[in-house]
């Protein structure tokens, strides 16, 4: 690896940590709030890792993990007190997440040279694809929950 990347990847580090913990003002509470929020996001990862396995699904796991963190959050009503700060501070920098796919991009650049046409075209069809199904379903919940329902 490039000295200017680990370099790039220690300072990245350390601003979160610093931004995560919020080290200029620490408490015990804080900590244990931390811990106890990445504890809850890896533990449903692990289960729902399990799941995928042990039961041979043809599915993602991730996919499970974002249906049983779902789950957690309607049981609980909401994003519970302790997962606040974390989940705020992940959202705020989700971003940084596509930094990997980034690098994947530079490394099949012959490829997306190649067959770049298709995968736009790709990417742009889902996307209207998925613009089209949200705008019908929000319509027809919309129109179920105000009594308009037209297919009766």
């Amino acid at each position: 690896m490039a000295k200017w990347v680990q370099t790039c990847l220690l300072l990245f580090t350390k601003r979160i940590l610093f931004k995560l913990f919020n080290l200029h003002r620490i408490t015990l509470q804080s900590i244990r709030n931390v811990a106890l929020s990445l504890a809850t996001l890896a533990w449903i990862a692990l289960l729902s890792h399990f799941i995928v396995s042990y039961f041979n699904l043809r599915f993602s796991a991730a996919i499970l993990s974002i249906f049983i963190l779902f789950g957690f959050l309607v049981i609980n009503k909401g994003i519970p007190a302790f997962l606040k700060p974390t989940a705020d501070f992940l959202m705020k920098h989700m971003g940084l997440f596509l930094i990997p796919a980034v690098i994947m991009v530079l490394a099949y650049k012959d490829y997306f040279f190649a067959h770049g046409f298709s995968l736009l075209l790709v990417i742009v069809l889902s996307t209207f694809v998925s613009f089209a199904v949200v705008l019908l379903v929000t319509h027809k919940i919309v129109n179920i929950g105000l009594g308009k329902d037209s297919d009766k």
